[in-house]
């Protein structure tokens, strides 16, 4: 059985004698009597080894256009039921498309089943109802999943008190609880095909519970309407709790609604760039703003999160992530570039453009080895664990690594000139090199050929000494020494091969 394939009875039957089965039911009109037949065959185990249950609505209309009438849902709900005490994974896939619910009592029931196993919850496009009563005894079990890890509730799903919308606060409530959950991905807003839509959260405090958990390490939020109070409440949130490591959020308009509309955009997120002064916690940011339309320019958002990283130096964020319907100016590029000089933490910055023509992702304009993907290169391979408190071997042996990377090798010996000065220890500050002084003194041509060749040749002799570790300690000492000399050369040149005429300072 893949995972993609419905199950048939007779999948059961072989399953039987495995210890790892996975079901995957697919609920439509015209497979009655063979979801039939499964719902039997499940009754009848006696020594289940389900580990994944995938329930998956049919998505498919009659010819007058109806949705097809559901299964017995509660018969085989309660089959299910009779295996879910080896159940690990639980997925309930698009089954209101077909205009189905389920009972929240029936889902209680399973959830108490396995409650001391489950692992990941996913419910795409599921809708419970029940009364208020069966709501709040569903929260509850759900604070009793005290094995779940990952948990996912989106494409609408909805709990229902006859036809008015329940809130998810009680259902966050209840997440926040669990001590092994490290993720939750879930809609903030319903929106209908008719352009209405709704907050998911009775006040933005809802998310509080979420945010304020020391378990949580991710949070991804979709269907978030930019004008929404909760973006304040996260904000507040990173100032004054450093434990959530990775945010994304998906901000939607409602159909009818153009961004134009919101000329308070930048201002919103300014909670955003503001957090990051002071947080230490996060590590990952993402936000998307669509492809459609056209919203306004982020640049001074872009420029205060910029300014933010460069003066927290206990800043943990490594990927920055923007998509969205409008340009960056040059201002944008020119921040990062002043930041990543003394940020050692961000690795990843992309800043895109979505183009609603063509459907391609327009990257921020930066230019082939531009400084800014030189600091984002060194920050991915270890260079705030180099320029803080190393010493000379740990030198010797990180520039014998980087002897591939000539714009690494230039950008560490600028910063370090004490390296070629044998003997000598790291001053208490970084220091730079008198560009003006050594200049006069170059005498020799095309320094960078030079440091090309013994690069190529320190690396041959590195490969034929792995084996002896103490002549390899020798051997790193000695080419870092000679590597230091004629980059000392090529320092003295002033000329950097960034593919611009800008230098690093």
């Amino acid at each position: 059985m893949t995972s993609n394939t419905p199950t048939t009875a007779a999948d059961l039957d072989i399953a039987r004698e495995n210890q790892e089965v996975h079901i995957r039911i697919v609920l439509s009109s015209e497979d009655v009597d063979q979801i039939q037949s499964i719902v039997e065959n499940l009754e009848k185990w006696q020594d289940p080894a389900v580990r994944t249950i995938t329930l998956v609505g049919s998505n498919k209309e009659d010819d007058d256009g109806q949705f097809r009438h559901s299964p017995d849902l509660r018969g085989l709900l309660a089959a299910i039921g009779n295996v879910m005490t080896s159940v690990v994974h639980l997925k309930f896939e698009n089954i209101s498309v077909d205009g189905w619910t389920i009972p929240a009592e029936l889902l209680t029931a399973l959830f108490r089943k396995t409650s001391t196993r489950l692992e990941t919850l996913e419910c795409t496009a599921l809708q419970i109802e029940g009364t208020k009563m069966e709501m709040l005894e569903l929260e509850s079990t759900v604070a009793g999943l005290v094995c779940l890890r990952s948990c996912c509730f989106i494409n609408n799903f909805i709990l229902w008190l006859g036809k008015e919308m329940h809130p998810l606060d009680g259902m966050l409530q209840a997440l926040s609880k669990l001590p092994l959950l490290l993720g939750v991905y879930l809609d903030i807003d319903y929106f209908n095909d008719s352009g209405g839509h709704a907050s998911q959260l009775s006040s933005s405090a809802a998310l509080s519970p979420l945010l304020g958990s020391t378990n949580i390490q991710e949070l991804i939020l979709s269907k978030f309407l930019p004008s929404h109070p909760a973006l304040q409440e996260i904000g507040q949130h990173l100032k004054t709790k450093n434990y959530l490591q990775n945010l994304t959020i998906y901000f939607t308009l409602p159909p009818n609604d153009e961004w134009n509309n919101l000329p308070t955009l930048e201002s919103s997120l300014e909670c955003l760039s503001s957090a990051l002064l002071v947080n230490t916690s996060l590590q990952e940011l993402k936000l998307h703003l669509g492809h459609e339309g056209k919203c306004p320019k982020l640049d001074s958002f872009l420029v205060q999160t910029a300014k933010a990283l460069e003066t927290n130096t206990a800043s943990a964020l490594a990927e920055l992530e923007v998509i969205a319907p409008c340009t960056y100016g040059a201002c944008v590029e020119e921040a990062f570039v002043t930041t990543l000089r003394t940020n050692y933490s961000l690795q990843k910055l992309e800043c895109f453009t979505t183009s609603e023509d063509t459907s391609k992702y327009i990257s921020l304009d930066a230019g082939h080895r531009t400084e800014m993907e030189l600091y984002l290169r060194l920050n991915e391979q270890g260079r705030k664990e180099l320029m803080t408190n190393n010493t000379r071997d740990t030198w010797t042996v990180a520039l014998a690594k980087h002897s591939h990377d000539l714009d690494a090798l230039f950008y560490y010996l600028h910063c370090n000139p004490w390296l070629m000065t044998p003997g000598a220890e790291r001053p208490k500050t970084t220091t730079y090199c008198d560009e003006s002084d050594v200049v006069k003194k170059m005498k020799k041509n095309r320094v960078e050929d030079v440091l090309v060749e013994e690069i190529q040749r320190l690396r041959q002799e590195n490969a034929t000494l792995k084996a002896s570790q103490q002549k390899r300690r020798r051997f790193l000492r000695d080419a870092a020494a000679i590597v230091a000399n004629v980059a000392f050369l090529w320092v003295a040149t002033a000329r950097t091969t960034f593919g611009s005429k800008k230098k690093v300072q």
